[in-house]
């Protein structure tokens, strides 16, 4: 189970419970990594961070 929303050109992830996460197959299905946001902390946008491949 995952919720996530589009918002504008981005994908921002609020829960994600894959075994290898949901970030790596957004990516794998063509999604670029910069417009992937982790939203850790819903009611912080300052502290959201934008996923980044290693």
């Amino acid at each position: 189970m995952f919720h996530a929303r589009l918002v504008d050109n981005q994908v921002i992830i609020e829960e994600d419970n894959f075994e290898k996460g949901l970030s790596q197959l957004l990516i794998k299905a063509g999604i670029k990594a910069e417009h992937i946001v982790t939203s850790s902390f819903l009611d912080n946008s300052d502290q959201q961070r934008t996923y980044q491949t290693l």
